[in-house]
């Protein structure tokens, strides 16, 4: 009450302007203060507005990352799926000229490879029973061969590539007049060693070796290698070769499984 009393004397005083020879002093002296506490109090503001805008451009920011996140991932899945039209294009083209039996099954497959291969000769795919993989099924990649299923699981199935030991095949030498058949295997991931050649029957370095089918297990006609060196012993009848294979199967992505059935 005392505090409204006084504001009503103030208010009379100056309203008869008996406080007006003191009011020029008083504003001199108060002024500067005035002027800062309302300086004190724009900057006051300015801050708040600018910590606000702050913590709005960091939500912006944040939802801008996320849809940067979203577009890499769409960008990821469109090239993976451009990589995948590519090579079924390239498989089919294959397929078309005569050298693969198009109305064979055959189904794309991602390689994953095998950590617990240190030999690395074993890859693994992401295509099992469920989609109908069966242990011998050849794995292909154009018309040259990468290896044969080994073990099926329901959504896996493991590979043994040509460059494994325990991967024996029928083969010939297509460049050979009288078509030089032998036998080949890997040589523990490096290269693929065709045996059994008999002395008399022609061989060359630089001549393409395919399968001949007769083994039953592949199909005739895939690439394995090209011969890189011969080699015969004197005190061995038989002959053998170094082939390097076609494609560096250690790279293989993307492969296609071949059923047999």
């Amino acid at each position: 009450m005392k505090f409204v009393l006084a504001s009503f004397f103030i208010f009379v005083l100056g309203f008869f302007k008996v406080l007006e020879p003191i009011r020029g002093p008083v504003q001199y002296v108060f002024s500067p203060v005035q002027l800062g506490l309302s300086d004190m109090a724009l900057e006051l503001s300015d801050s708040a507005l600018f910590y606000l805008s702050i913590n709005d451009l960091r939500g912006q920011n944040i939802a801008l990352m996320e849809e940067v996140e979203d577009l890499k991932s769409v960008v990821l899945e469109l090239k993976e799926v451009e990589e995948e039209n590519l090579v079924l294009k390239e498989q089919l083209s294959i397929e078309n000229s005569g050298s693969v039996d198009a109305e064979k099954r055959m189904q794309l497959a991602n390689v994953m490879g095998n950590p617990l291969d240190l030999s690395e000769t074993s890859v693994i795919l992401d295509k099992g029973k469920r989609r109908g993989v069966s242990v011998g099924d050849n794995v292909i990649v154009g018309k040259f061969l990468v290896g044969i299923v080994e073990e099926v699981f329901e959504e896996r199935s493991l590979v043994k590539l040509v460059t494994s030991p325990n991967v024996s095949m029928a083969v010939m030498d297509i460049d050979s007049a009288n078509k030089t058949e032998g036998i080949s295997s890997g040589d523990y991931g490096t290269a693929v060693l065709m045996k059994r050649i008999l002395p008399n029957e022609e061989i060359r370095v630089g001549d393409y070796i395919v399968t001949s089918g007769k083994d039953g297990r592949f199909f005739p006609f895939l690439g394995v290698g090209r011969v890189r060196e011969i080699s015969q012993i004197d005190v061995e009848p038989l002959k053998s070769a170094v082939l390097d294979t076609f494609i560096d199967v250690s790279k293989v992505n993307k492969v296609f499984i071949l059923g047999m059935e």
